[in-house]
């Protein structure tokens, strides 16, 4: 039986709520892709390799907070186990304020508690200019 729509929306806040520490969240052998493309970034087997990956860039982030965009709503499919979000988020760093925009592709997994795969789409515009500011060479 699929998961409900509100066992869905639960695993799906608690994800957006868990970052970047959302490991207890992702099945054991989690497909993580990151985009877009034009990133470069691989995608990610497994929760070892994703800490690895996001364990320094989690070290400068502080006080992060991921939400659902405001005057958006998830949208959700119980039968694929998916839910999509549109989010924001905020962040201090050494370097200044970050604060981006993401679209989130959850899957879950059977029960709808773990998800098994997650696609994270970041605005490639602002991730670009804000890792390309001069002080950014020495963060």
């Amino acid at each position: 039986m699929a998961p409900t729509r509100d066992q869905l929306l639960s695993t799906a806040h608690a994800f957006l709520a868990s970052l970047p520490e959302h490991y207890r969240l992702l099945s054991p052998n989690v497909t993580v892709k990151m985009g877009p493309d034009s990133l470069g970034i691989p995608d990610k087997k497994g929760r070892e390799e994703l800490r690895e990956f996001v364990a320094p860039l989690a070290a400068s982030l502080k006080n992060l907070k991921v939400w659902v965009k405001e005057g958006t709503e998830p949208i959700i499919d119980t039968q694929a186990r998916k839910v999509v979000i549109q989010a924001k988020s905020y962040a201090e760093t050494v370097i200044g304020e970050y604060a981006n925009e993401f679209v989130f592709i959850l899957t879950t997994n059977e029960s709808g508690d773990l998800l098994d795969e997650y696609v994270e789409l970041v605005d490639s515009n602002y991730a670009k200019n804000f890792f390309e500011r001069p002080q950014a060479a020495n963060w």
